[in-house]
């Protein structure tokens, strides 16, 4: 008799344990760490995997997280992951696609810059250096009619650089 009391002792003791599992995918109330995506392992369904260097992947690990909301219309367009042209990072978001420097199939009166898509009535500025700069279109002065490095000439200590596709980019620091 003793020893069934000594068993149900032991019973009712593991019955009150809390026998969950901190941050087991199951249980996402507890998840306490983004979870981390590569092109071979994509994140959960409906989730957005998001990658530092806009290398889609390419230079190493992203973090996954929930697609953007509430979008508005506001440039400059961005090149996604999938080689798709977005309206701006927050509808790339919204689609689950992180924005991309890989090629991207833009109109001819576009080019690329980065990750961002400016129309080539404009200059791309980058801005604040690294790790993570700012980029913008912007537009060139309507008396400039050339669209290249002399309309920019004296911004930023005269570093534009002339982009392959056509358009150029200015470096700030």
């Amino acid at each position: 008799m003793k020893g069934l009391g000594l068993a149900l002792s032991f019973m009712a003791a593991a019955c009150s344990l809390d026998w969950t599992v901190p941050n087991h995918p199951a249980d996402a109330s507890n998840e306490t760490q983004a979870a981390v995506c590569t092109p071979s392992r994509p994140c959960p369904s409906g989730q957005l995997c998001t990658y530092g260097d806009h290398a889609c992947g390419g230079a190493g690990a992203g973090v996954c997280g929930a697609p953007a909301t509430g979008c508005s219309a506001t440039a400059p367009s961005v090149c996604g992951c999938n080689g798709t042209v977005y309206a701006n990072v927050c509808q790339a978001g919204a689609a689950a696609v992180d924005t991309a420097k890989a090629a991207c199939a833009v109109a001819t009166e576009h080019f690329q810059c980065e990750y961002i898509v400016c129309i080539k009535s404009s200059y791309c500025e980058q801005s604040g250096g690294t790790p993570a700069p700012t980029l913008s279109c912007i537009p060139f002065d309507a008396s400039c009619t050339a669209h290249d490095c002399t309309c920019v000439s004296g911004l930023c200590m005269n570093s534009c650089t002339p982009l392959p596709a056509g358009g150029v980019e200015v470096t700030c620091p």
